[in-house]
């Protein structure tokens, strides 16, 4: 068989056959070299003497590659790398946290974001590179698809387009190539383990209920269609449940706060507290006022302590059963909570204090070089519980003089006011004797007394 020379269809490939059967002449270096030139393929002298080395040993060439063309290498693509975890479907596996365990109740859904922060990076597509063919012939390359970001809502580019970022806090939604940050997260039905716990640096809006053990803080507002049950609840504005807070939640607004009642509960809001329906055996601390809106039946404060920076209203206060239940108004009634908590931390400081001096002076008094040994160990523990100590005292101070009388300071109920019901005013206490209806109670200016005054129909 002759000499014989194939070029694959696409010409990246050349390759010689040869058998001696046909031929008495084994093809020489320069045979090889001849048929390429007639053929105008690249000469590879490497080749060429690999093929005249595979001829003297093997004494033929079936598909021996004596040409290799370059193929062309596409452009890549540009790309974008979203510097942010994407929103996921379905339930998530919780978090490990220090200890190893699994916190079931974190859930890493969302992407929140918050204003400078990088988000995207862009990378431009290549040119590419060409390619070449056994006859030496270029073979066009292909350049990158562009795909560039596009900014949404809250989103800016940088000046050369190759970054994004957030100029706003919110949540990062990203739809193909266009990425956009709502400033409101919205949760449809409750807050579960399908979610997780939610921590936003915007408003959160939530269609059921917080579920019992989650946690939901926004830097926002907060509004809740349903109930929050045995859960917490932290937001640095506004805070509406549309339903309510029990057993044993607690919520904390920046701003006012809004429920339809609470039971069981602990609230604490800078503004105004505003309660459909009843508040019952619950705990509101430091609210700016607080208004309970329902004017009958059992809506009102029954049971557990309620405190307004200013003015209080209700329809009914306390019960018919007698239940204890105390309010405390005016500017002072945080202040002086305070103050009763640092009087027992002084209490108990100075407790410690004397024991401590106590050992110290049955040590002196043993002398013996065991009980010298731990006398120097409690020495130098005392220094810090005085420290402590007159830091307790100092603050307490700094309240007592902060404490003024607020005159101004109002109770006001519309409906019944029931025995074993206390209201507080400044440093004045009164206690409800006997039931007494449509009454608001506030400070006599001349006697410095809290007393009585009927409210108009």
């Amino acid at each position: 068989m002759p000499l014989r020379l194939h070029i694959r269809s696409d010409r990246l490939q050349a390759t010689l056959d040869w058998s001696p059967a046909h031929s008495e002449k084994t093809p020489s270096g320069a045979d090889i070299a001849a048929l390429l030139t007639s053929q105008r393929v690249l000469i590879d002298e490497e080749r060429i003497a690999e093929a005249c080395q595979r001829l003297g040993t093997h004494h033929c060439l079936t598909g021996f590659t004596i040409a290799l063309g370059q193929p062309p290498q596409p452009g890549r693509d540009g790309q974008i790398e979203w510097l942010l975890p994407l929103e996921k479907e379905g339930i998530q596996p919780g978090v490990v946290d220090s200890h190893d365990h699994i916190n079931w109740h974190e859930r890493q859904q969302f992407a929140a974001v918050v204003q400078g922060q990088l988000i995207g990076r862009w990378t431009p597509p290549t040119q590419g590179v060409s390619g070449i063919d056994v006859l030496g012939e270029s073979i066009p390359t292909t350049i990158g698809r562009d795909q560039r970001i596009s900014a949404g809502k809250n989103v800016q580019l940088s000046p050369d387009g190759t970054e994004c970022f957030a100029s706003g806090n919110g949540h990062a939604l990203v739809l193909g190539s266009k990425v956009s940050v709502d400033a409101l997260h919205r949760v449809s039905g409750n807050v579960d383990l399908h979610g997780g716990n939610i921590r936003f640096p915007g408003d959160v809006e939530i269609t059921g209920d917080v579920m019992p053990g989650f946690v939901v803080e926004a830097e926002g507002n907060v509004v809740i269609g349903g109930v929050v049950d045995r859960a917490e609840v932290r937001a640095l504005g506004h805070v509406v449940v549309q339903r309510g807070i029990l057993n044993k939640s607690r919520v904390v607004a920046g701003g006012d706060l809004r429920a339809r009642f609470l039971h069981e509960a602990y609230v604490e809001c800078v503004g105004e507290l505003v309660v459909a329906d009843a508040i019952t055996q619950s705990t509101v601390g430091g609210s700016h006022s607080v208004v309970i809106t329902g004017r009958s039946g059992t809506r009102g404060i029954i049971g557990g302590k309620v405190i307004a920076q200013n003015d209080l209203v209700t329809y009914g206060l306390g019960s018919k059963l007698a239940i204890k239940t105390t309010v405390l108004a005016g500017n002072s009634s945080t202040l002086l909570l305070r103050r009763t908590r640092l009087q027992g931390q002084i209490a108990q400081a100075d407790a410690q204090l004397q024991q401590l001096r106590h050992f110290i002076a049955l040590g002196e008094a043993d002398g013996s070089p065991e009980r010298r040994g731990g006398l120097e160990k409690v020495k130098s523990a005392l220094g810090g519980h005085e420290a402590k100590l007159a830091e307790l005292q100092a603050q307490l101070a700094a309240v007592t003089a902060e404490i003024t009388e607020p005159a101004t300071a109002k109770v006001s109920v519309y409906g019944t006011a029931f025995e074993n019901a206390t209201i507080v005013i400044g440093e004045r206490r009164l206690e409800v004797r006997d039931a007494v209806e449509r009454v608001r109670f506030q400070i006599d200016p001349e006697t410095g007394t809290i007393t009585t005054s009927p409210l108009g129909r």
